[in-house]
């Protein structure tokens, strides 16, 4: 014994010099050390010093090394100590090593993980890192399996969702629960998402389902395309039901969070929060507007979808359309901007028809027909002998059931009033046209006829910064 011990400095020394990769020989040289090498290791694994290393140093690597060293000498004592650890949640080697580790730890470590996975004023990613250690406990200790799972599915209760961040849980616990195979979680699952309280942009119902082989949630969660979007009145991010989404070309303003201004991809149809009630209070999340341009880019790029110089819808079922807005005078304009425009002019002259109907015509193109009817009805009783209006209402209140019909129907209506001038576009319009407006984070490459991107940089290292530019840790910008 006294010869291992005198033995442990020099093998911490080239512990901090072994860099990201050491040899197999030292770290079983440690391992070999056994209770002894703890306290040692302990220091090491929650060194802010070596932690926050410049990144080309190889002492950088030495903590995470450590930490899973402890998770291989089962060290029981550490756990109090690497906790704190799990709040630093920019660094994204930590939250690998942190839960693997405490998995490996095993049973001393189910209840302080519980603490954290429970603790409301924690950051909602430090709870994900100890969803995913109870996870490891539950795969590694199999007769803590069920003492794992019943934590995890206890944390889906309704009373733990209070706020968004809460979901964002949820989905890892989600996650976890995945990857423990836990299919007697099912009916905790299930009615997390029935009640929305999951953030489906981390993981949907339908992986969870094929996963656990599980029956498929109802159809407001399959039919037509799905989007998240978020309330700005409660901050919630739910999935709604779409029949379809316009990309409005030649209009000021980006996705939001980039820019001042509307986004140029418009809803024709009312969203309510099912949360807080509020009425098309929304924003597109990041994942939601990556996932719209997706779509873009490969309707744009599949060959033989429109013949060249056709302006028509690109397929009947499409879920995305490209579309163009203008007034009357030929001025394109953005859909919301010319909504304010007339709904100006129908409150500052009330008794005008025409007014009522270029109003009505705006108030159709973005779905919202009860307004829109009730406009046209001002308008005929204002002018009895407006044939805009009546036939804008007529169509209005017969369109068909079928949500993509209707939407159709109420173009052709709106079009023939000749109020609003819509152009239907194919996608590869949206996307080359100087005019068309890419989110700042879109490689530009990519706004080629050619479709011709530059690689991908390569993953940045510990504790480097992100290769877009913002300025932040690559964990926090897009590596999430």
């Amino acid at each position: 014994m006294t010869t291992l011990v005198r033995a442990l400095p020099d093998l911490v020394r080239r512990l901090r010099r072994a860099g990201e990769h050491p040899n197999p020989g030292l770290l079983e040289a440690i391992r070999a050390q056994g209770a002894a090498a703890i306290p040692t290791l302990i220091d090491i694994a929650i060194d802010k010093k070596l932690h926050n290393a410049p990144g080309d140093r190889p002492e950088v690597w030495a903590p995470l090394h450590a930490i899973a060293l402890l998770g291989d000498l089962q060290a029981a004592e550490a756990v109090a100590p690497l906790l704190p650890l799990f709040d630093w949640t920019d660094d994204d080697w930590l939250g690998q090593a942190l839960p693997e580790a405490l998995g490996k730890i095993g049973e001393p470590a189910l209840d302080p993980l519980r603490g954290v996975l429970f603790d409301h004023t924690r950051d909602p990613w430090c709870c994900a890192r100890a969803a995913k250690g109870l996870e490891r406990i539950g795969n590694t200790h199999p007769e803590l399996r069920g003492q794992a799972v019943a934590t995890l599915v206890e944390r889906l209760a309704p009373a733990e969702s209070r706020t968004p961040d809460d979901e964002v849980v949820n989905a890892e616990v989600v996650v976890a629960l995945m990857d423990l195979g836990a299919v007697e979680a099912a009916d905790a699952i299930r009615a997390a998402y029935d009640e929305q309280r999951v953030d489906t942009s981390i993981v949907g119902f339908d992986s969870v389902a094929s996963e656990l082989g599980l029956a498929t949630l109802s159809a407001q969660h399959s039919d037509g395309l799905v989007l998240q979007l978020e309330c700005r009145a409660c901050g919630y991010a739910r999935n709604h039901a779409l029949a379809w989404v316009y990309y409005m070309l030649g209009t000021e303003g980006v996705a939001a969070g980039h820019a001042d201004g509307p986004s140029p991809f418009v809803i024709p149809q009312h969203i309510v929060c099912p949360q807080c009630g509020a009425m098309d209070e929304y924003d597109l999340p990041p994942l939601s507007v990556m996932r719209l341009w997706g779509m873009m880019f490969r309707q744009a790029a599949a060959p033989g979808l429109l013949p060249t110089g056709v302006s028509a819808p690109l397929k009947a079922d499409a879920a995305l359309r490209v579309a163009r807005c203008r007034l009357p005078d030929g001025e394109v304009m953005h859909p919301f901007h010319i909504r304010e425009r007339y709904a100006a002019q129908v409150a500052d002259e009330p008794d005008r028809a025409d007014a009522r109907v270029r109003y009505a015509a705006i108030l159709a193109f973005l779905g919202h027909d009860a307004e829109a009817i009730d406009q046209c009805a001002h308008a005929m009783r204002c002018d009895p002998a407006n044939t805009a209006a009546r036939l804008l209402r007529t169509a209005l209140l017969t369109l068909p059931k079928n949500p993509e019909h209707a939407a159709e129907d109420r173009l052709g209506a709106v079009v023939r009033t000749g109020q609003v001038r819509v152009e239907l576009l194919p996608a590869r319009e949206g996307v080359n046209e100087p005019d068309a407006v890419l989110p700042g984070w879109w490689p530009a490459s990519l706004n080629r006829p050619a479709f011709n991107a530059a690689p991908l940089p390569r993953k940045p290292g510990r504790n480097e910064p992100c290769y877009c530019g913002s300025g932040r840790k690559y964990k926090k910008c897009h590596g999430q």
